[in-house]
């Protein structure tokens, strides 16, 4: 759907909320809660009869935070949150351990390949080489959680990523409509596949790790 139709049809078509907005770190299990929330927001408020339709209104990207935010749409995004400050949204904001992030992402660009990489990059504000991951903080994840970990000034709630089964209620109260989520799958097995690699990454972010074993699960 061409992008200036798409603001058109958001802007005549959907007025049931205040835009949400789903942020991360990346590889932090936004991609799962925006599809499954943006289905239990259709299932909520127009049924099932133009789903196909209305997710494609109503689920969209905000990689820059600048941009405008339609009522009763939901982006996903990587950004920073200073551009949401006094702006009329609600938003989640998913976070894990660093290191897990950071070696989940690497294993995800080494078999995507570049256009992956750069585009991850670019989503994140991210400056370097995205080889270079596993030996420094290419993607400023620490910087990035130490952000949005910080007080706003708009409603957000951050969970760690581990929780988001647990707290799917409290998901739901959040959004005012019933969250409906998949079955959730163990991300350890797939780590477990190659500690050699993942024991590189905890030491390169043992300091960001650290802040982030320091948070809560839900705040």
């Amino acid at each position: 759907m061409k992008k200036n139709v798409k603001q058109i049809l958001q802007n005549i078509l959907l007025k049931r909320h205040q835009p949400i907005v789903i942020g991360s770190v990346g590889r932090a299990g936004s991609t799962m809660l925006f599809e499954n929330t943006v289905e239990s927001c259709i299932r909520a408020y127009y049924g099932p009869r133009f789903s196909r339709f209305l997710n494609r209104v109503i689920a969209d990207e905000a990689w820059d935070l600048t941009r405008p935010l339609s009522d009763g749409c939901i982006y996903k995004t990587h950004d920073y949150p200073s551009a949401l400050n006094g702006r009329n949204v609600k938003v989640i904001y998913l976070f894990a351990k660093p290191s897990d992030s950071a070696f989940s992402a690497w294993c995800k660009g080494r078999s995507a390949g570049r256009q992956w990489q750069e585009a991850h990059m670019r989503h994140l504000g991210a400056e370097g080489d995205f080889l270079d991951i596993p030996r420094k903080d290419v993607l400023a994840l620490g910087r990035h959680i130490q952000a949005w970990a910080a007080p706003q000034c708009f409603p957000v709630l951050r969970i760690r990523y581990e929780y988001i089964w647990e707290y799917e209620k409290y998901l739901s109260e959040f959004y005012g409509f019933h969250l409906q989520l998949p079955a959730q799958r163990e991300r350890q097995s797939t780590f477990s596949k190659d500690a050699e690699h993942l024991a590189v990454f905890r030491q390169t972010y043992a300091e960001a790790d650290s802040f982030v074993d320091s948070l809560p699960d839900l705040f």
